[in-house]
């Protein structure tokens, strides 16, 4: 048998002191003062109210009413049934309420239940058929996984639907936005995120030159870059990895050295990616004795490092350097990829 859990407001006359009452009574024998067998709920869940439910309550009842029923929330486990008694003048608008509630809960787990096996195209098709607001972090969710798998146009239909249910993203939605559109290559609409933004943080920065550098609008990425950094901020991994990709097509040597020293100076331990973006920024700038000092110092070596060595080198027609250097990579038993077989391939075509 169940505990008794009544919620009862201390007036005598609850109908005539308040616009309405509300009772739960989880013991049946209160309303038939007799003992009934009680049959578990399916989804007792459903019974806790939601925090927009409970300052709805809260406006036509007391502070105490609406104290007890927020101690709902903290119960767990909860069998029985459940009677709820309300004035007819508000009957509709709480029923309606807890309709919302469960429906907004279950595309809630439905939507994060398909983005974790990976179908997101569904997920986004519930999201927009149902016109419902979903928490913040679902959203989050919903555009991660549609960043992750390149799928840009799902992300603009979950922005749609923002807009049109009327939510309002937060500083870190914006971002999220603002990285989908920057990836997909709208830099328009990224610029206007950004510029929306209240503080604007170094993940923000780097989406944006990173943006610009892939849209083969180098020059703005470097402006932006420069721009960052009269803000004060102090670029990381992702930021220098942009910029050397900058550099290394607008074969600008003075830039990428300076970035170059930055990198040195802010003690930051460069990784494969920022490693092999300087060497080819170096080749591409006519300086092949800097960039394979970059690769000698690298204490981390793999297929990509050696591969944008041989590249470098064949980009000036060192073939025997390149053909050196891919002999040199077999003995330290690293396999080569189709990627470096094109760089040799394309040095002895041009030998």
């Amino acid at each position: 048998m169940i505990s008794v859990l009544s919620l009862r407001p201390a007036i005598s006359n609850p109908t005539a002191a308040a616009p309405f009452s509300l009772y739960f009574h989880f013991h049946p024998s209160n309303l038939l003062g007799k003992t009934t067998k009680i049959k578990p709920l399916k989804n007792p869940n459903f019974l806790l109210p939601s925090p927009s439910l409970t300052n709805s309550l809260a406006k036509y009842s007391k502070p105490s009413i609406a104290n007890q029923f927020r101690g709902l929330q903290t119960e767990s486990g909860i069998s029985g049934e459940i009677h709820v008694i309300v004035g007819p003048m508000f009957a509709g608008k709480t029923t309606s309420l807890l309709k919302r509630m469960k429906l907004a809960s279950s595309n809630g787990r439905t939507l994060k239940d398909l983005c974790f096996t990976g179908r997101i195209k569904e997920a986004v098709g519930i999201l927009c058929r149902t016109g419902e607001k979903v928490h913040t972090e679902t959203y989050s969710l919903l555009l991660q996984e549609c960043i992750f798998r390149k799928e840009y146009k799902k992300g603009r239909r979950i922005h749609w639907q923002m807009i049109v249910v009327g939510f309002v993203p937060d500083e870190y939605l914006k971002i999220k936005l603002l990285i989908l559109y920057a990836k997909s290559g709208d830099l328009g609409t990224a610029h206007i995120l950004f510029d929306t933004l209240l503080v604007k943080t170094l993940i923000s920065w780097n989406a944006m030159i990173a943006g610009y550098v892939q849209k083969c609008l180098e020059e703005l990425g470097l402006s932006l870059y420069h721009e960052m950094r009269q803000c004060g901020w102090i670029p990381d991994q992702y930021t220098f990895a942009s910029v050397f990709r900058a550099c290394s097509s607008l074969a600008t040597l003075d830039q990428g050295k300076q970035a170059h020293g930055i990198l040195i100076k802010s003690q930051i331990s460069p990784n494969i990616v920022i490693i092999s973006a300087l060497m080819d920024m170096y080749f591409k700038c006519s300086s092949p004795c800097d960039g394979f000092q970059v690769f000698d110092k690298s204490s981390d070596r793999n297929v990509i490092t050696w591969t944008a060595l041989m590249s470098g080198y064949g980009l000036h027609g060192r073939v025997s350097d390149v053909l050196e250097s891919f002999h040199q990579m077999i003995n330290e038993g690293i396999r080569p990829n189709q990627i470096t077989f094109l760089a040799v391939l394309s040095a002895c075509s041009q030998c």
